[in-house]
């Protein structure tokens, strides 16, 4: 019989931090005179969105990041038709602790989160390297700043990781830290490091 763990997401809004980072970060760029758009081509997009309205639940609560998120109008087509409404991910949905393909889809899921790992203890060297050759003290900052976030998500992933099913996949510790890399987080790593050459959001 296999053992899901029971909690693999926590509602907590601090648990939400990456997702909320990473919008900080667009949006920051994107309020740029330098680097965003211009007003006009923004207000355009705005009332093209306004005459198209799709359908939402009931506004959430403003310190549900995720729910918030799902039920933007914008985000409608991604989260229910591309992403819910594929395959491979109803079969996931309907899955139970029990049926013949758990222990598959849990072991693709634990395969998943060492690599978020990687990706991230990856992305704190990125980071620091980042900060070391700094020609401002606003960019070391800022880098720096990135460098701590990235530390936080890599102990979130690694702790998902290793603590018990209860609360998480209950991996033994140094399977997860020796881990090898993929050859697709090698490569996603890899692309973001060479876009990093020339363009700063990188």
């Amino acid at each position: 019989m296999s053992r899901i763990p029971a909690v693999l997401v926590s509602s907590k809004l601090n648990h939400s931090a990456r997702v909320k980072h990473a919008f900080n970060e667009l949006n920051k760029y994107a309020a740029s005179s330098r680097h965003g758009a211009t007003l006009g081509p923004i207000k355009v997009v705005h009332e093209t969105l306004k005459s198209h309205p799709r359908p939402r639940d009931a506004e959430p609560a403003q310190d549900d990041l995720v729910n918030r998120l799902i039920n933007d109008p914008d985000n409608h087509d991604l989260w229910f038709n591309q992403l819910l409404g594929n395959p491979f991910c109803k079969e996931m949905g309907m899955t139970g602790p029990n049926d013949p393909a758990a222990d598959v889809l849990l072991m693709g899921f634990k395969a998943y989160m060492v690599q978020d790992y990687i990706y991230c203890a990856r992305r704190i060297m990125y980071q620091t390297e980042r900060a070391i050759k700094s020609t401002t003290a606003e960019e070391f900052k800022d880098t720096t700043t990135k460098a701590s976030h990235y530390c936080t998500y890599a102990q979130g992933a690694l702790d998902l990781c290793v603590d018990d099913v209860d609360q998480g996949l209950g991996m033994k510790d140094i399977y997860v830290l020796q881990a090898q890399p993929a050859d697709a987080t090698n490569y996603y790593t890899d692309m973001q490091f060479e876009t990093a050459k020339t363009h700063n959001w990188a």
